[in-house]
């Protein structure tokens, strides 16, 4: 199956044409984008690979049985739509927009043209994140009451991201927001994945408190209210150390659970921490490309954090946030 990337100003791209390269069954062939710097890079990492300027062009040469988009959060939508006009199966990054509407539209052209879209969370290749739903659908902690996650990092340009992906990552329109667009999908994606459920409210603040020049917010916190539960999320750009504080972690009526790193480590009354090392993922679910090769031939459809609904969910607590930090009001779910 052929493979071709559309846009390459989102960072993560370059892991994941290395991946596609590698996965049986693939073969990278092309890659497009307005930056000739970066179809130059694409060609000294992948020699032999075909790059253009206009993606339209090249996936009308192509003809590619998958695209693995690297766009801004904003402008994902319509390259989606195009794409599932013409038949291509869709790897997407996370998050899946900068606005819920976006997302909508994704989801509509995939169903209306009978596509797979697949949203590329990298929290989704972590056996322990699935080790750890395991366990708490078997009941290891008891009735989950509250869930917390927080990811980030120092920040974009202070971790050594590209002028290409920090420039639009700092702007709302492009990003939807700043850190809260950039990581509290993560925590939304995982709860929704490990819990089942979509929240019934959000609230949310979202300020700029450590950098010195503009972002639309480099900390934000939302809360968010389940039936007979409760979540927290935490985004940073500006956490200059991180201790290996469970994310995602979870509360239950009889222990705790939380995922560390490649772990999972469980709390219970009266006894040890017990420290679960979860077996791999098996081959065809390690990586965006392996599960999308997977499902293609084997007619399967996305399911799991990867799944496009899946993904909506948290785009949902993503836009409710937003509109939360700005209006300063509690949101009501679904929008």
């Amino acid at each position: 199956m052929k493979v071709v990337v559309v846009g390459m100003v989102h960072d993560h791209c370059w892991g994941e044409m290395e991946k596609a390269a590698k996965t049986p069954g693939l073969k990278l062939v092309a890659a497009a984008d307005r930056n000739k710097p970066l179809l130059r890079e694409a060609e000294r990492k992948h020699p032999g690979i075909r790059t253009y300027t206009d993606w339209r062009l090249m996936v009308r040469k192509e003809s590619p049985d998958i695209a693995i988009i690297m766009e801004t959060n904003a402008t994902t939508h319509p390259v989606v739509e195009e794409l599932a006009k013409r038949g291509v199966h869709m790897i997407s990054e996370k998050p899946m927009s900068a606005r819920l509407w976006q997302a909508d539209r994704m989801l509509k052209a995939a169903k209306k043209h009978g596509v797979k879209l697949l949203i590329n969370w990298p929290t989704a290749w972590n056996p322990a994140l699935h080790e750890a739903r395991r366990r708490i659908a078997r009941g290891a902690i008891g009735r989950v009451f509250m869930a917390k996650a927080r990811g980030g990092h120092k920040g974009p340009k202070e971790i050594g991201c590209s002028p290409y992906f920090w420039r639009w990552l700092y702007d709302a329109r492009l990003n939807g927001a700043g850190s809260l667009a950039d990581y509290a999908g993560y925590g939304a994606n995982m709860f929704r994945f490990v819990l089942g459920k979509q929240p019934v409210s959000v609230s949310a603040i979202a300020r700029r408190l450590t950098k010195k020049y503009y972002v639309p917010d480099d900390n934000s916190i939302l809360t968010l209210e389940y039936p007979k539960a409760l979540g927290l999320i935490e985004t940073t750009w500006s956490t200059v150390a991180s201790p290996p504080y469970p994310s995602p972690l979870f509360y239950g009526t009889e222990g705790a659970l939380g995922v560390v790193w490649g772990e999972v480590h469980i709390w219970r009354p009266g006894k040890e921490m017990e420290v679960i090392k979860p077996r791999p993922l098996p081959v065809g679910m390690r990586s965006a490309a392996e599960y999308m090769a997977w499902a293609i031939r084997y007619r399967k459809p996305i399911t799991g954090p990867c799944d496009p609904k899946v993904s909506r969910d948290a785009q949902e607590v993503i836009e409710g946030a937003i509109l939360s930090s700005a209006s300063g009001k509690r949101i009501r779910l679904p929008l």
